[in-house]
Protein backbone atom coordinates (compact mmCIF):
# COMPACT_ATOMS: atom_id res chain seq x y z
CA UNK A 1 0.00 0.00 0.00
CA UNK A 2 1.55 3.55 -0.61
CA UNK A 3 1.57 6.08 1.66
CA UNK A 4 1.12 8.98 -1.01
CA UNK A 5 -1.59 11.37 -0.28
CA UNK A 6 -4.23 12.00 -3.23
CA UNK A 7 -2.80 14.96 -4.36
CA UNK A 8 0.67 13.65 -5.14
CA UNK A 9 -0.58 10.89 -7.06
CA UNK A 10 -2.84 13.70 -8.81
CA UNK A 11 0.23 15.98 -9.57
CA UNK A 12 2.35 12.41 -10.51
CA UNK A 13 -0.45 12.08 -12.85
CA UNK A 14 -0.74 15.72 -14.18
CA UNK A 15 3.27 15.16 -14.83
CA UNK A 16 3.28 12.09 -16.43
CA UNK A 17 0.86 13.14 -18.88
CA UNK A 18 2.29 16.56 -19.54
CA UNK A 19 5.47 15.02 -20.48
CA UNK A 20 3.58 12.42 -22.47
CA UNK A 21 1.55 15.47 -24.60
CA UNK A 22 4.78 17.26 -25.15
CA UNK A 23 6.70 13.72 -26.35
CA UNK A 24 3.96 13.07 -28.78
CA UNK A 25 3.92 16.59 -29.93
CA UNK A 26 7.65 17.78 -30.24
CA UNK A 27 8.71 18.44 -34.10
CA UNK A 28 10.90 16.05 -34.54
CA UNK A 29 10.50 13.97 -37.94
CA UNK A 30 10.17 17.21 -40.12
CA UNK A 31 13.09 18.74 -38.97
CA UNK A 32 12.08 22.82 -39.63
CA UNK A 33 15.17 24.41 -38.31
CA UNK A 34 13.69 26.83 -36.32
CA UNK A 35 12.87 25.08 -33.30
CA UNK A 36 15.75 22.47 -33.45
CA UNK A 37 18.72 23.15 -30.52
CA UNK A 38 16.57 25.92 -28.64
CA UNK A 39 16.76 26.56 -25.05
CA UNK A 40 13.90 25.85 -22.68
CA UNK A 41 13.54 29.49 -22.23
CA UNK A 42 13.76 30.09 -25.91
CA UNK A 43 10.83 27.97 -26.07
CA UNK A 44 9.43 30.07 -23.69
CA UNK A 45 9.91 33.21 -26.09
CA UNK A 46 8.11 31.38 -28.51
CA UNK A 47 5.09 30.33 -26.44
CA UNK A 48 4.82 33.72 -25.00
CA UNK A 49 4.86 35.54 -28.08
CA UNK A 50 2.53 33.35 -30.14
CA UNK A 51 -0.14 33.37 -27.25
CA UNK A 52 0.56 37.41 -26.88
CA UNK A 53 -0.33 37.57 -30.70
CA UNK A 54 -3.45 36.30 -30.56
CA UNK A 55 -4.57 39.37 -28.87
CA UNK A 56 -2.18 42.01 -31.03
CA UNK A 57 -1.88 39.97 -34.63
CA UNK A 58 1.30 42.88 -35.37
CA UNK A 59 3.10 41.33 -32.54
CA UNK A 60 4.60 42.50 -28.71
CA UNK A 61 6.87 44.99 -27.53
CA UNK A 62 9.79 43.80 -25.91
CA UNK A 63 8.68 45.56 -22.24
CA UNK A 64 5.35 42.93 -22.75
CA UNK A 65 7.23 39.98 -23.54
CA UNK A 66 9.88 40.60 -20.42
CA UNK A 67 7.04 41.27 -18.14
CA UNK A 68 5.33 38.06 -19.08
CA UNK A 69 8.28 36.40 -19.19
CA UNK A 70 9.00 37.94 -15.40
CA UNK A 71 12.84 38.58 -17.02
CA UNK A 72 14.78 41.18 -17.57
CA UNK A 73 14.08 43.64 -20.72
CA UNK A 74 18.04 43.20 -21.26
CA UNK A 75 17.65 39.21 -20.82
CA UNK A 76 14.85 38.86 -23.17
CA UNK A 77 16.27 41.05 -25.87
CA UNK A 78 19.28 38.75 -26.01
CA UNK A 79 16.91 35.79 -26.43
CA UNK A 80 14.94 37.79 -29.06
CA UNK A 81 17.92 38.06 -31.22
CA UNK A 82 18.98 34.63 -31.08
CA UNK A 83 15.57 33.95 -32.00
CA UNK A 84 15.37 36.51 -35.07
CA UNK A 85 18.90 35.39 -35.99
CA UNK A 86 17.64 31.57 -36.43
CA UNK A 87 14.59 33.34 -38.52
CA UNK A 88 11.99 32.25 -35.99
CA UNK A 89 11.12 35.57 -34.42
CA UNK A 90 10.64 39.13 -36.35
CA UNK A 91 11.31 42.18 -35.53
CA UNK A 92 9.08 44.94 -37.64
CA UNK A 93 9.01 49.16 -37.17
CA UNK A 94 5.41 50.16 -35.32
CA UNK A 95 3.36 51.76 -38.27
CA UNK A 96 2.22 55.00 -36.36
CA UNK A 97 5.27 55.13 -33.96
CA UNK A 98 8.88 54.31 -35.62
CA UNK A 99 10.18 54.08 -32.12
CA UNK A 100 7.92 51.21 -30.86
CA UNK A 101 9.11 47.45 -32.18
CA UNK A 102 6.69 44.41 -32.60
CA UNK A 103 8.02 40.97 -31.93
CA UNK A 104 6.09 38.44 -33.78
CA UNK A 105 6.87 34.75 -35.32
CA UNK A 106 7.62 34.21 -38.80
CA UNK A 107 5.32 32.73 -41.08
CA UNK A 108 7.22 29.87 -40.85
CA UNK A 109 7.35 29.27 -37.05
CA UNK A 110 3.39 29.85 -37.51
CA UNK A 111 3.61 26.84 -39.93
CA UNK A 112 5.29 24.93 -37.91
CA UNK A 113 3.10 25.62 -34.63
CA UNK A 114 0.61 24.42 -36.86
CA UNK A 115 1.99 20.89 -37.52
CA UNK A 116 2.45 20.87 -33.67
CA UNK A 117 -1.15 21.84 -33.08
CA UNK A 118 -2.67 18.88 -35.71
CA UNK A 119 -0.14 16.60 -33.89
CA UNK A 120 -1.17 17.32 -30.51
CA UNK A 121 -4.95 17.21 -31.57
CA UNK A 122 -4.40 13.66 -33.22
CA UNK A 123 -3.13 12.67 -29.83
CA UNK A 124 -5.36 14.14 -27.27
CA UNK A 125 -8.28 12.30 -29.38
CA UNK A 126 -5.72 8.93 -29.22
CA UNK A 127 -6.01 10.10 -25.46
CA UNK A 128 -9.21 10.53 -24.88
CA UNK A 129 -10.99 8.16 -26.53
CA UNK A 130 -11.52 5.68 -23.74
CA UNK A 131 -13.53 8.46 -21.82
CA UNK A 132 -17.33 8.75 -22.99
CA UNK A 133 -19.05 11.78 -23.81
CA UNK A 134 -20.39 12.07 -19.79
CA UNK A 135 -16.42 11.60 -18.11
CA UNK A 136 -15.14 13.83 -20.86
CA UNK A 137 -17.74 16.64 -19.94
CA UNK A 138 -15.98 16.20 -16.40
CA UNK A 139 -12.52 16.21 -17.03
CA UNK A 140 -13.08 19.04 -18.69
CA UNK A 141 -15.00 21.07 -16.11
CA UNK A 142 -12.63 19.73 -13.50
CA UNK A 143 -9.38 21.47 -15.94
CA UNK A 144 -11.80 24.64 -16.12
CA UNK A 145 -11.65 24.72 -12.31
CA UNK A 146 -8.27 23.91 -11.63
CA UNK A 147 -7.39 26.66 -14.43
CA UNK A 148 -9.16 29.08 -12.83
CA UNK A 149 -7.65 28.41 -9.37
CA UNK A 150 -4.21 28.69 -10.95
CA UNK A 151 -4.78 32.13 -11.89
CA UNK A 152 -6.09 33.17 -8.52
CA UNK A 153 -2.65 31.52 -7.07
CA UNK A 154 -0.75 33.74 -8.97
CA UNK A 155 -2.95 36.76 -8.32
CA UNK A 156 -2.60 35.88 -5.11
CA UNK A 157 1.20 35.98 -5.31
CA UNK A 158 1.38 39.24 -7.28
CA UNK A 159 -0.80 40.92 -4.69
CA UNK A 160 1.70 39.85 -1.67
CA UNK A 161 4.62 41.19 -3.87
Amino acid sequence: MSSESRETKLCKALIHLSEWLRESAAPRQESSGHFDDLSLRHLDVIRVVWTLQEENPEGTTLKRLAEELKLTPGTVSGLVDTLVKKGTLSRVQGKDDRRKVNISLTEESLRVIDRIIARMNETAKKLFSCLDEEEKNTLEAGFEKLNRRIKEIKNDKEEKK
